[in-house]
């Protein structure tokens, strides 16, 4: 095979790719992230809803734009004069989004970039009002700050007025420090300013040295009304250590005290409990020998005494019967009765 009909061969398989993939294409649409599309059929809207991130496929006839969605920011370029015939050139960044749900409604009034002309061409115009009703002085120096808040209203109210769909975030919103192109003013301010310094560093001295004087004045007095509080507390302090020490005492001797009466009371209990049983003890002897005594008087009645007193007699005598040395007279008395 020559080289020519080989060069035909891919130059053609190259073509037929190319042909396949741009006529596979026309049959979807990728939607990035932070997008949304609106369809289209021969620049009209075809559509009344928009396509999500994402694929989605579609006829060959219909066409999608994507629409960005997330916060975008705008750095616009401007140039101005103020009222004194001094002019700027500066930069100022703006934030701002469009909100999905507007996304149809934009496009249909402002087009595919709406922030061209609520934007861009907005913010050089309000730049150019806020120039023109300061000198160059306010602002460049004296009133700068307040350039990102006049800048960030008035191109919230134009996106109101205009039906934008945009939203301006207003904490997003910057003005840069501008430069002047037919003045050297920012050189006049500096030196202006340094001038200025150096006079109120001198008279800031003497202010400062006369705070410090005074500051010492009132530290010293300070520290001698802390001393002095510090006294009266330690006073005090000594004082609630007396009093503490008082009421301790006080509190021992109260106690000390209970425990002498209890201890009193208890003594005369048991002093109590032992005459109690020393009476109870002698009322029983005395029941005792009453008893005894009237027993005696019921036990020892005059036949008894006789008796008693006969018994008495014969144990206590040695009595013979006959004559001395004759067994018949002892026997005989062995052998009587007692009770005779």
């Amino acid at each position: 095979m020559s080289e020519q009909k080989l060069c035909m061969i891919t130059v053609g398989a190259i073509v037929s790719i190319a042909a396949a993939y741009l006529m596979a294409s026309s049959f979807y649409h990728i939607t990035p992230a932070h997008h949304r599309t609106i369809w289209t059929q021969f620049q009209r809207v075809k559509y009344n809803e928009t396509g999500t991130p994402g694929l989605h496929w579609k006829s060959p006839f219909v066409t999608g734009i994507n629409m960005f969605v997330g916060r975008d920011k705008d750095e616009v370029s401007y140039n101005c004069g103020t009222k004194d015939g001094i002019t700027f050139s500066g930069t100022v960044a703006i934030t701002n989004q469009l909100l999905p749900g507007n996304v149809l409604s934009t496009y249909l009034m402002h087009g595919r970039y709406p922030d061209k002309a609520h934007i861009y061409d907005n913010a050089e115009f309000i730049m150019q009002g806020i120039c023109a009703e300061k000198t160059a002085r306010e602002f460049l120096v004296d009133n700068f700050n307040e350039n990102d808040e006049l800048l960030g209203d008035k191109l919230e109210e134009a996106q109101i007025r205009g039906k934008s769909g945009l939203v301006i975030h207003k904490d997003q919103v910057k003005v840069f420090r501008p430069v002047a192109t037919n003045s050297d003013i920012e050189n006049s301010i500096k030196m202006e300013a340094e001038h200025l310094q150096s006079t109120l560093t001198a008279h800031e001295k003497q202010q400062l040295n006369k705070k410090m004087a005074i500051l010492d004045k009132d530290k010293q007095k300070a520290n001698d009304e802390l001393s002095r509080a510090r006294n009266i507390a330690d006073q005090l302090r000594k004082t609630d250590t007396q009093e503490t020490e008082l009421a301790r005492l006080q509190d021992k001797l109260k106690a000390e005290k209970e425990r002498a009466e209890i201890q009193h009371n208890m003594d005369r209990a048991n002093a109590k409990k032992e005459a109690d049983v020393t009476n109870t003890l002698a009322e029983a002897k005395k029941k005792e020998k009453i008893l005894v005594a009237e027993a005696n008087v019921a036990y020892l009645t005059p036949a008894k005494l006789q008796e008693e007193a006969i018994k008495s007699f014969y144990n206590n005598h040695k009595h013979t019967f006959g004559n001395k040395g004759e067994l018949p007279g002892l026997v005989g008395l062995l052998n009587m009765d007692e009770s005779n």
